[in-house]
């Protein structure tokens, strides 16, 4: 389930491109019930942009401890009530 206002207030600071790419890998999670592939390739293109945008929106929200790399090809996704998880 999705908190709409907790995305809202989550993603005031970011910009159009960071909160846009958090939804999809949010929504991806939700739909696929869990961990999902952390795959550049398919991840931009469901982000609706190049492989490079990806991997810098990726790293932004590294940054902003959004996601959280595993040092593997794992990435855990705070959602707001829970943490999701990407899995390669």
């Amino acid at each position: 389930k999705r908190w709409p206002s907790n995305f809202i207030s989550g993603t005031i600071h970011m910009t159009l491109e960071e909160a846009g790419a958090y939804s999809f890998i949010i929504d991806l999670t939700h739909d696929q019930g869990g961990p999902i592939i952390d795959d550049p390739q398919y991840l931009s293109r469901v982000c609706k942009c190049s492989v490079r945008k990806w991997k810098s929106l990726r790293q932004r929200l590294i940054d902003m401890e959004k996601i959280h790399d595993e040092k593997t090809l794992r990435i855990s996704v705070q959602s707001n009530r829970r943490t999701l998880k990407l899995d390669g």
